[in-house]
């Protein structure tokens, strides 16, 4: 069953890489990083910073955890 609780530092690569995946075709990123080759890599990078600065110290981001399989389920962020 998974456990729902606050996320840390140690999980921002996970998150932002998730996220990543989850807005992969949204018009708008793909607006705002034109270059094709390098959109996962900065999209990933402006997540991670955007978790990093905005989110985590204001206890923004959820997360739950598999406890079977010991991995990153899903996340939720608030701004």
């Amino acid at each position: 069953m998974p456990t729902v609780r606050e996320a840390d530092e140690s999980e921002v690569a996970a998150v932002s890489a998730a996220l990543t995946r989850a807005f992969e075709e949204e018009p708008v990123t793909e607006w705002m990083l034109p270059q094709r080759t390098r959109r996962r890599s900065r999209r990933e990078l402006m997540f991670a910073l955007d978790l990093r600065i905005f989110v985590l110290p204001h206890g923004g981001l959820v997360t739950t955890a598999d406890d079977d399989h010991r991995g990153l389920v899903g996340a939720c962020l608030t701004l």
